[in-house]
C-alpha cells in the first residue's frame, strides 16, 4: 500500500504572501483587468494550499510589462520532514532551480555561437570533441543533441558523481565513453541530463569558456541579470529554495521512467540537487539558479526578437529558427509520450499543452515536472512559474497545471 501523502502546512496565505508591488503595472496599461490578475493570482494560492508546494514564485508578463511578481510559502522550513523547521518567507527575488527547464538556456547559448559563425548546427560532433569521432557517435550533428535525437539519452552512473563535477575533463571522458541506445537521428528520446554535458564540453572546447561564463558575458551582463546562470558561488549556497518531496511514493511504472530518464531515482535527484557540489557545479541540463522574474525575463528577451531595453544579444531570424517545430508529435522514446520539440524547445499544443489550454504558439521549457518558463507570441506574456515542492504523481499536480491553465483561459490572445 501507499503511504500517506507528506504534505507541508498551507499557512493563511495572507501571512506568507509576498508582492513586489513596485514592479507591477496597473493590468489597464496592458489590455487587462485587476479581476483577471487576481483570477490568476487565486490559482497560484490553490495550488499552495494544495500543500505540495512549500513556496511558489510566479512572475508574468504582458507587452513587456510585468502584470505580476509575487511568492507565497517559505523557501526554508515547513518540510515534511521538519514543518517547524527555521522558516524564510518566500520573495519574488528568492532563488530556486530551474531544473530541466535549464535545457532551453544553454539551448540559446548555442544557438548564439551559431549565430556568430562559432559553429554551425549541422556540423558533427566530432569537428569540435574529437573523442565523439568513434564508431556511431561520429554520426552525431549538434542539431541531434538539440532535438534529443543523439541517441545517447541514458545517464553514466560516472556522471551522477558530484565530485567528477569539479574536476577537470573528467565529465567530457564519462560523455564520450557513454553507449549509444540508436543512431544518431533515427529516434526520439528525452536527453535529461547528457545533451547538457555535451554542450557544455562543446562551448568550452570552442569558445576556451565555460558555458557559465559564456552566458555571463553575451547575455546576462548585457541584460542586467542579478543571478540567472548555472550554479551558484559558495555564499549563496545557503539562498537557494531546497527541494522537497512531497508527494506519494511513485508506482513501479513511474520508478521506473524516473531511473530511466534521470539515471536515479525520483527521491535521488531531489536529494542531489540539495548538495552543495550540484550547487555550486555547472550542469547545463539541470542546474540554472534564478528567480520567476528573470525566467519571465529570459522569455521576454526571445518573444521580442532577441533585443530588450535597447539590447540585441541575438538576431530575430535565429530566434525564428530556434523555436520552430521539428517534431511533430513524435512519441518520445524515453517519457514515453508525445512531444513537440524544437531545437532546444519543449513546444505548446492546441489541445493537451504543456502552458496551458489552446497554446500551440507556446515554447519554453518544464522543470522538473512542475517547473515552467515560456513565451506565447498569441498573447504577448512570458511567464515563470518556480517552486520547490517535488510531488511527483499526486492529484495535487492538476493545481499546478492549472495555473497554466488559468492564464491562457483568463489573458486573451491579441488581435492582429
Amino acid at each position: 500500500m501507499l503511504q500517506k501523502t507528506q504534505l507541508i502546512q498551507a499557512y493563511s496565505p495572507d501571512l506568507v504572501t509576498s508582492i513586489d508591488s513596485s514592479s507591477e503595472v496597473d493590468p489597464q496599461e496592458v489590455g487587462l483587468t485587476q479581476e483577471q490578475i487576481d483570477t490568476i493570482w487565486d490559482s497560484v494560492v490553490a495550488c499552495y494550499e494544495s500543500g505540495i508546494h512549500p513556496a511558489l514564485t510566479v512572475c508574468v508578463r504582458r507587452h513587456g510589462k510585468i502584470v505580476l511578481n509575487r511568492a507565497i510559502g517559505h523557501t526554508h522550513g515547513n518540510e515534511p520532514s521538519d514543518p517547524q523547521g527555521h522558516q524564510r518567507v518566500a520573495t519574488p527575488d528568492s532563488l530556486f532551480n530551474l531544473y530541466s527547464a535549464s535545457k532551453a538556456i544553454a539551448a540559446v547559448v548555442v544557438h548564439h555561437m551559431d549565430e556568430n559563425g562559432l559553429i554551425h548546427l549541422e556540423d558533427p560532433l566530432h569537428h569540435y570533441l574529437p573523442e565523439f569521432a568513434s564508431k556511431r557517435k561520429r554520426y552525431i550533428t549538434i542539431r541531434h543533441v538539440l532535438l534529443h535525437q543523439a541517441g545517447i539519452p541514458k545517464v553514466p552512473k560516472d556522471a551522477l558523481d558530484l565530485d567528477v563535477l569539479h574536476r577537470p575533463g573528467e565529465i567530457r571522458r564519462v560523455m564520450s565513453n557513454s553507449s549509444m541506445q540508436w543512431g544518431a537521428g533515427r529516434k526520439t528520446g528525452y536527453h535529461a541530463i547528457t545533451g547538457g554535458f555535451v554542450i557544455g564540453e562543446l562551448v568550452k572546447e570552442v569558445t576556451g569558456m565555460d558555458i557559465r561564463e559564456y552566458l555571463k558575458r553575451f547575455f546576462l551582463d548585457p541584460l542586467g541579470f542579478k543571478t540567472f546562470n548555472f550554479g551558484v558561488t559558495d555564499k549563496l549556497i545557503g539562498d537557494v529554495a531546497p527541494n522537497v518531496y512531497t508527494g506519494y511514493p511513485l508506482p513501479n511504472w513511474a520508478e521506473k521512467i524516473a531511473e530511466r530518464v534521470l539515471g536515479v531515482t525520483y527521491r535521488e535527484a531531489i536529494e542531489l540537487s540539495n548538495d552543495p557540489r550540484f550547487l555550486t557545479a555547472i550542469i547545463p541540463a539541470a542546474n540554472i539558479i534564478g528567480t520567476a522574474e528573470e525566467t519571465s525575463r529570459f522569455y521576454e528577451v526571445l518573444l521580442r526578437g532577441g533585443e530588450l531595453d535597447g539590447v540585441r544579444v541575438l538576431k530575430p531570424e535565429t530566434i525564428n529558427r530556434a523555436i520552430a517545430e521539428q517534431t511533430h508529435s513524435t512519441i518520445d522514446r524515453m517519457l514515453g509520450m508525445p512531444m513537440r520539440y524544437s531545437l532546444g524547445f519543449m513546444l505548446g499544443r492546441s489541445r493537451f499543452s504543456l502552458y496551458g489550454g489552446n497554446t500551440p504558439k507556446a515554447f519554453g521549457h518544464m522543470g522538473m515536472v512542475n517547473i515552467s518558463g515560456y513565451a506565447d507570441p498569441e498573447r504577448s506574456i512570458s511567464v515563470g512559474i518556480l517552486n520547490n515542492g517535488k510531488p511527483g504523481i499526486t492529484i495535487g499536480m492538476v493545481k499546478f497545471y492549472n495555473i497554466m491553465n488559468t492564464i491562457a483561459n483568463t489573458i486573451p490572445k491579441v488581435k492582429r
